[in-house]
């Protein structure tokens, strides 16, 4: 490897070419989806990993060793097929190829603690609406169309249609006068509890302006059994205020329908940095050439802390 120079002669005059080799490629990183999980005792969840080498070329070819660091953390197969142990508690998966290591941290609920359901009373929007009463919320009089984050299964969102349908939860904006709310949370969990008119591919996204948005989850099931109501429990990671969900297709000849929709995770630590931006981002300097870089840490919120 190096730089090098290629040169031929004829009759006294040469020509030269430079030629530049490059290291062999190889593994520097290791980027595994989703990156985080928490799990339900005995939950199965499939995780991918890629490896990318020092070019950023994804390196197909290579299949990296999977290993879980307690047993009690459940088992994990070479291909990264992972089934939660029974023991609540925090675990990790690391995934090594070469001497680069990724590490995957997993969380294994309590089945007896109960977790706050960040999505509870949030506003929605629909792409569509089949129902028209407005839905009464004991205390604070008839609401619509907010019915999938009521808390209750006895209301049901339903399309219009079986064409591309959608709905939008918006964490930031509470249906109930005076809730607390906070402008961005830290998303891991996400609960669709279908009717039977499910949907057998559908992606969720998350947005934290409502303007931008990030597929974070994408569900595809060639059949889906139609014979009884259903709970998708979807392992997620990311900062959002915006959880949309977007029906492709649906797994009967009705219109989709939804009980009810849960979100999990956390709020956000407005001085908790989630991202460093170094500038300059690329720059060529010459041997010996002095530079400056800036560093600028920002919080959950977008905000520079």
């Amino acid at each position: 490897e190096g730089d090098y120079i290629i040169s031929a002669t004829v009759n006294g005059i040469t020509g030269t070419a430079p030629i530049n080799i490059k290291p062999a490629p190889k593994v520097t990183t290791i980027e595994v989806t989703p990156a985080m999980a928490t799990v339900a005792v005995g939950e199965a969840l499939d995780f991918v990993a890629k490896c990318y080498d020092q070019y950023g070329n994804w390196m197909w070819q290579v299949e990296p060793e999977w290993s879980i660091n307690n047993a009690a953390g459940g088992t994990v197969t070479q291909v990264g097929n992972y089934v939660a142990g029974n023991t609540p508690g925090n675990y990790m998966i690391t995934v090594k190829a070469g001497n680069v290591e990724a590490y995957l941290p997993i969380e294994i609920l309590d089945p007896n603690q109960e977790r706050e359901n960040l999505a509870l009373y949030k506003d929605i929007t629909a792409s569509s609406n089949k129902n028209t009463a407005p839905v009464a919320y004991p205390g604070y009089g008839d609401i619509f169309p907010p019915v999938i984050t009521d808390g209750r299964v006895n209301g049901r969102w339903t399309a219009a249609s079986t064409t591309t349908e959608w709905v939008n939860i918006d964490l930031g904006t509470s249906v109930v006068p005076g809730l607390a709310v906070d402008p961005i949370y830290n998303i891991s969990n996400i609960e669709i509890e279908w009717e039977t008119a499910r949907a057998c591919e559908y992606d969720v996204e998350f947005s934290t302006d409502g303007l931008n948005w990030e597929t974070v989850y994408e569900y595809r099931a060639e059949q889906v059994n139609p014979g009884g109501n259903t709970t998708d429990r979807l392992s997620v990671n990311g900062l959002t205020r915006y959880i949309k969900i977007t029906m492709i297709s649906p797994a009967t000849p009705w219109n989709y329908s939804i009980y009810e929709v849960r979100a999990f995770g956390s709020t956000i630590d407005p001085n908790k940095a989630t991202k460093v931006v170094i500038t300059p981002a690329n720059k060529e300097v010459e041997v010996g050439e002095q530079i400056t870089y800036t560093a600028v840490v920002y919080n959950g919120f977008g905000n520079q802390i």
